[in-house]
């Protein structure tokens, strides 16, 4: 059967755009609760990318779990006034160590990925790695985490055109521009009323 129009399929995949909604615009707004609904998304998404042989895509997304208590916590302990999450920015030499990173784990699970027989395995490993890389600056609170997030989106809409799933797709789409202006509202937050540095 087509996972397409399995009943469990659907309906998981709808409240993983729900929550995903709802973690996003949480997020961006720089509030922890986003957290909780991150835990949901993650655990549907984790189904959907098993049944769509994305396995990186689904082993990251269980990873995020641990991630999502992390930052659930991390953020509770750093909140201004308005219990708003007080956020930093990467130096240049962060951001060159994260690109080299990024560079070295992405060939090295593309190979692993290929191996196992996995699906569009190119875009699930920069995906993946990027994914890492996202939620530990998202749990650190900081902006550019809003950057890789939008390339991760970009990269993962276009893994899930193939499926079909509209909810996916939907929720990739708005994941794209929400990014993007995650990143705008965060820059915001740096300024030196909420600035550690």
């Amino acid at each position: 059967m087509d996972p397409g129009h399995n009943p469990t399929y659907i309906i998981i995949s709808i409240v993983m755009l729900m929550c995903g909604i709802f973690e996003m615009i949480l997020g961006i707004r720089g509030r922890r609760s986003n957290y909780l609904f991150a835990i949901v998304n993650t655990i549907a998404t984790s189904y959907i990318a098993l049944v769509d042989r994305f396995y990186g895509n689904m082993v990251i997304n269980v990873f995020y779990l641990f991630t999502c208590i992390a930052g659930f916590y991390s953020w509770g302990k750093h909140r201004d006034r308005r219990k708003d999450v007080i956020a930093r920015k990467l130096t240049v030499k962060q951001i060159f160590v994260a690109t080299v990173i990024f560079i070295i784990s992405s060939i090295t699970l593309n190979t692993t990925l290929d191996y196992f027989d996995g699906h569009s395995t190119i875009l699930d490993s920069m995906s993946t790695i990027l994914i890492i890389l996202a939620s530990f600056l998202g749990v650190l609170r900081y902006r550019e985490q809003w950057i890789l997030w939008a390339i991760v989106d970009f990269l993962t809409l276009i893994m899930w055109l193939g499926t079909g799933n509209p909810a996916a797709i939907g929720m990739r789409a708005f994941y794209v521009v929400s990014s993007i202006y995650g990143y705008y509202n965060w820059h915001n937050f740096i300024k030196p009323k909420h600035s550690l540095e």
